[in-house]
C-alpha cells in the first residue's frame, strides 16, 4: 500500500538490490485497491498471477492489513514488525519541534536495534523479549542520551578553550569510547585520555589539602564519605576510608568501642566511629596516612595531566554531589594546576562543596532545578556499567611512574550475563551512526529531547523493560560486595510504606512497580499519578 507508484519507487528498490528483473512488482496506487481496504489487492494479485491463495505466503509489518486482510483472503502471513518505530523513535519522529534531524535519529536508533542479534533479518525473531527491550533501550534511549551528553562535554571544552580532555572511571568509560566513535573532526585538537580515580582513591590524599576539620564534618554528614554504607560493609572496610587498620591500630580503635573487623558499625558503633574521629590520636593517625597516599597520588595527577600548570584541563564524569570533583580540584591546585574544569550530568543536593571547585551540570543542578527522573545515581550507573574495578589507590613503580592500583570487580559476571557487553555495543553502534548529525543539532535541543526519553523510560517502562533492566544488578556500596536487583515486586509490607511515603528501600520505583502484583501495581500507579499533580 502506496501512493507513490511502481515508477518511483521501482528504481530505489534496484538500487538497494531488493527488486530483481525478474520480479513482480505492485503498489495499490498503480492498481486503484489496497490491501487495508477490504483487501481487494489480495485478491487482484491472485487474479493476474492467476494462483491460488493457499500458495501463496504474504510477510508484513501491518497487523491489520498484512496479516488479517491476507488471512481474509486465505492467504498464509507472516508479521514481521521489527523495523516498525519503537516507542522512543516514535516519540523522536512526533516531537512537537520534530526536525528532520531528529527523523534521523530514530532511523539511526531503529538500524542499531536491528542490526544487534539479528543481522538485520526482519523475518526471523531471534531476540527473546527481554532481549529485545535490552536493545532497545540501549539503541533508542542510552544510545542518543549518552551520545548528547558527550558532545555538550565537547562543545563546552571548545567554549573555554580547553584541549586537554580527561574522562574519570568508572563511569567515565563509556562516554570516553563514545567520544573516540563519534567522527573525527570533532574531537580534531582535543587530547582524549581516561583519568584513573575514584572516590575511594582521591578521599585520604585529600585530607592533606583541605582543612582537616572541614573534611571531617562534611564527610560525616548523613550519607557522606566517612560514614556511608556503615550498616552494610564491614567495620574494617569503613576505617580503611581514613587510612586506619585493625591490623596497625587496633588498640586504638579499641579505645572507642570498635573491635570486631568483620562485622558492620551499625547505628551504636557509627557513634563510636563519629567519637574516635574527633580524638587527636585518631586525627594524628588520619595526617600520617593522608601524607603518604598523597605522595603518589600527585606522581600519578603530574603524570596523567601533565599540562595542567599551564593551562585548564576538563574533567567528565557522570556526577552527583560534587564532592569527588572538588577533592580532585584541591590536589590539582595543590600541585600548582589551574583549576579544572568538571562536566557532568547533573548534580544532586544544594550543599555546599567541601571547597571550591568549577563543576557544570548538562541535563539538570539541583540548586535550580530538581532531577526530571527519581533517582538518576541508578539510571545513569546501569548505562555506564563497566566490567573494570574502581580505583583503590595508587603505587610507585621502581622507575619512578605511577600506576593506579584497582580493585576486583566482584560482580562482573552477573553484569555480563545480565547483558552489558550488548547495551555497550548498542550505544556505540548508535553514536558512530548519528554522532555527525547530532553534533549539527542545538544542544538544548538535544538535551530537551534526551529528558522526554529519559523521563518515557525511567517513569513509563513497559513490562519487558522493567523486567529486564530491573534484573541489573545494582553495586549499590562502591565494593562490589552488595548487590541487588534494580527492581522487584513490592510485598504488601513495602505497598504500606510506599502508599505512605515512609519507604526506605533503594531500588528504581517504576520498574518495581510494574513488576508488583494487580492488584497492587494498579494502587501504586494510581498514587504515583495523584502524587505528580
Amino acid at each position: 500500500d502506496m501512493h507513490i507508484g511502481a515508477a518511483h519507487l521501482g528504481p530505489k528498490l534496484r538500487d538497494l538490490g531488493v527488486l530483481k528483473d525478474d520480479d513482480l512488482f505492485m503498489v495499490s496506487s498503480d492498481h486503484g485497491m489496497s490491501k487495508s481496504r477490504r483487501g481487494r489487492l489480495f485478491q487482484h494479485f491472485l487474479d493476474v498471477n492467476k494462483l491460488e491463495a493457499s500458495c501463496v505466503t504474504h510477510l508484513g509489518n501491518n497487523e491489520w492489513s498484512d496479516v488479517k486482510m491476507a488471512a481474509k483472503h486465505g492467504f498464509a502471513s507472516q508479521l514481521c514488525p521489527c523495523a516498525n518505530l519503537n516507542r522512543y523513535e516514535t516519540l523522536l519522529a512526533d516531537l512537537e519541534d520534530s526536525s528532520a534531524a531528529l527523523e534521523e535519529m530514530a532511523t539511526a536508533s531503529r538500524n542499531t536495534r536491528l542490526q544487534y542479534g539479528s543481522g538485520g533479518a526482519l523475518t526471523e525473531d531471534k531476540l527473546s523479549n527481554d532481549d529485545e527491550a535490552l536493545a532497545g533501550i540501549a539503541s533508542s534511549v542510552a544510545g542518543p542520551v549518552l551520545v548528547s551528553f558527550v558532545l555538550w562535554a565537547l562543545q563546552r571544552c571548545r567554549e573555554e578553550s580547553i584541549s586537554t580532555v580527561r574522562f574519570l572511571t568508572r563511569d567515565g568509560e563509556l562516554p570516553y569510547l563514545i567520544a573516540k566513535a563519534l567522527p573525527a573532526h570533532i574531537t580534531h585538537g582535543l587530547d582524549l585520555g581516561m583519568l584513573e580515580v575514584s572516590r575511594r582513591s582521591l578521599l585520604l590524599p585529600a585530607a592533606s589539602v583541605i582543612d582537616l576539620d572541614k573534611w571531617l564534618e562534611v564527610g560525616l554528614e548523613p550519607g557522606a564519605f566517612l560514614s556511608q554504607h556503615h550498616e552494610r560493609l564491614d567495620a574494617s572496610q569503613v576505617v580503611a576510608r581514613v587510612g586506619l587498620s585493625f591490623f596497625k591500630h587496633a588498640d586504638l580503635l579499641s579505645q572507642y568501642g570498635i573491635n570486631n573487623p568483620d562485622e558492620p558499625l551499625g547505628n551504636d558503633g557509627l557513634r563510636c566511629w563519629k567519637r574516635a574521629l574527633k580524638s587527636e590520636a585518631v586525627q594524628q593517625q588520619i595526617r600520617q596516612e593522608s601524607q603518604h597516599r598523597l605522595i603518589s597520588t600527585s606522581a600519578y595527577l603530574r603524570q596523567n595531566l601533565p599540562t595542567m600548570s599551564d593551562k585548564r584541563v576538563a574533567l567528565i564524569d557522570i556526577g552527583w554531589t560534587g564532592q569527588q570533583a572538588a577533592m580532585l580540584s584541591a590536589l590539582i591546585r595543590q600541585e600548582g594546576g589551574c583549576d579544572p574544569l568538571h562536566l557532568h550530568v547533573g548534580r544532586l543536593r544544594s550543599r555546599p562543596l567541601i571547597v571550591q571547585a568549577d563543576v557544570n551540570a548538562w541535563l539538570f543542578d539541583e540548586r535550580e532545578q530538581r532531577s526530571p527522573v527519581e533517582n538518576p545515581v541508578a539510571l545513569f550507573e546501569s548505562f555506564c556499567v563497566t566490567t573494570s574495578g574502581g580505583v583503590d589507590r595508587y603505587r610507585l613503580e621502581p622507575d619512578g611512574t605511577a600506576k593506579a592500583v584497582r580493585r576486583a570487580q566482584n560482580h562482573q559476571s552477573s553484569v555480563v550475563s545480565w547483558g552489558q557487553p550488548g547495551l555497550r555495543h548498542c550505544v556505540l553502534d548508535f553514536a558512530r551512526r548519528a554522532g555527525q548529525l547530532m553534533n549539527t543539532m542545538k544542544p538544548e535541543t538535544l538535551r530537551a529531547t534526551s529528558e522526554q526519553l529519559l523521563v518515557t523510560f525511567w517513569e513509563n517502562p513497559s513490562w519487558h523493560e522493567a523486567k529486564k533492566w530491573g534484573a541489573f544488578p545494582y553495586e549499590q556500596d562502591q565494593t562490589g560486595q552488595t548487590i541487588k536487583q534494580l527492581a522487584n515486586p513490592y510485598n504488601l509490607t513495602q505497598l504500606k510504606s510506599r502508599l505512605g511515603d515512609t519507604y526506605s528501600g533503594i531500588d528504581w520505583k517504576a520498574g518495581s512497580v510494574m513488576l508488583s502484583p494487580s492488584p497492587m501495581r494498579q494502587l501504586l500507579q494510581m498514587r504515583e499519578k495523584i502524587r505528580r499533580r
